[in-house]
């Protein structure tokens, strides 16, 4: 009897043992899982650059050449050329493409062929390129916030855009990937965000009509001017997207807000980014059915390329809302272009 006992146990205690093997390997089978997803989650990286066009007005295609490479050598394989002319008083006074009716340009109007020089530079390295449509600086003024003034405006737009498509879409088809809308958009405590996405609205509608049928893509910007709460920055955008139905291939990317602070944000600085960021995604999950990039700055308030750890708390940050992609604003001004820019190219060569 003693002797079954003595196996009984001995039977027992072997299937705790099996068990607790089987448990180790469930647990185990979990934990790397866990480190997997962790690993692997939130791990985009900056691969969009903007360039504006009064840095590279009279660069040749062997300059743009030296600098897109620089750029691929950082990760970057998107450059948006920030905006082809600048408006004023329903004019263009300086526009970086050639052959537009003069009838448009006031007296003092200045071209340059930069565009083309950059179209051909980017089909030679296979860089994809976004183009930037006009600016007003009466967009400052909120007084122009007018049906009658963001009409004119849209209509520029227009006629700007259809030319760049008329005359260069056939031979660098492969590499445009659509247009970038520079008009400067930012969270504020105003009732400005309805005319902004008319404005905008009017401009999709109207390049649909006209066969220009691309993507396009817009940056707001977080205001340290106005102090508002996460749900005003979520009505914002709301009303925006009241207005403007962004299409499933257009690309909302708002950019991160840190430019507006000082080299090392604090806890409270990093909640508003947080806030902000939150707000628009919300929104754009809420309210639209484009895509959501992040736009992260470079830059501190001062003006000057800021240090490589506040860059990887951005990337860290904009990952949190699984970004289709990340641009910056920018290699091409704060680091490649810029005497300090050495600190801010050590993370991105990583």
């Amino acid at each position: 009897m003693r002797r079954f006992f003595d196996f009984f146990f001995f039977i027992k205690e072997k299937a705790k043992h099996f068990l607790l093997i089987l448990l180790c390997l469930s647990l185990s089978s979990v934990i790397f899982s866990c480190k997997s997803t962790e690993d692997t989650e939130g791990t985009e990286k900056v691969t969009v650059d903007f360039i504006q066009s009064w840095l590279c007005a009279d660069w040749s295609v062997s300059d743009f050449d030296t600098h897109l490479s620089a750029l691929s050598e950082y990760g970057i394989d998107t450059l948006i050329f920030q905006s082809s002319a600048k408006y004023s008083e329903g004019k263009i006074e300086s526009c970086s493409v050639l052959g537009m009716d003069s009838v448009l340009f006031s007296d003092s109007c200045e071209t340059n062929n930069s565009l083309e020089n950059f179209l051909i530079s980017a089909k030679n390295q296979d860089f994809k390129v976004i183009i930037g449509l006009g600016f007003d600086d009466g967009w400052w003024d909120p007084v122009n916030y007018t049906q009658e003034v963001t009409e004119g405006w849209a209509t520029m737009d227009t006629l700007l855009a259809n030319h760049i498509f008329e005359t260069y879409y056939d031979d660098y088809e492969e590499i445009i990937w659509g247009w970038y809308w520079p008009w400067e958009m930012y969270t504020s405590d105003q009732d400005f965000s309805k005319a902004w996405g008319k404005m905008l609205d009017i401009t999709i509608n109207s390049m649909e009509n006209e066969g220009n049928n691309l993507p396009i893509m817009v940056s707001p910007y977080h205001s340290s001017y106005y102090s508002v709460s996460k749900a005003r920055m979520y009505q914002v955008w709301k009303d925006f997207f009241s207005e403007c139905n962004l299409r499933e291939k257009d690309v909302f990317c708002p950019q991160d807000g840190f430019g507006g602070g000082d080299f090392d944000f604090n806890e409270e600085d990093e909640n508003m980014v947080v806030a902000h960021l939150s707000a628009a995604n919300e929104a754009v999950r809420d309210f639209s059915s484009c895509s959501f990039w992040v736009n992260i700055e470079l830059f501190s308030k001062e003006g000057d390329s800021c240090n490589k750890e506040r860059i990887k708390q951005q990337i860290r940050i904009a990952n949190l809302f699984s970004p289709q992609r990340i641009a910056c604003f920018s290699l091409s001004h704060y680091a490649i272009s810029h005497p300090f820019g050495e600190e801010i190219m050590s993370v991105f060569s990583l």
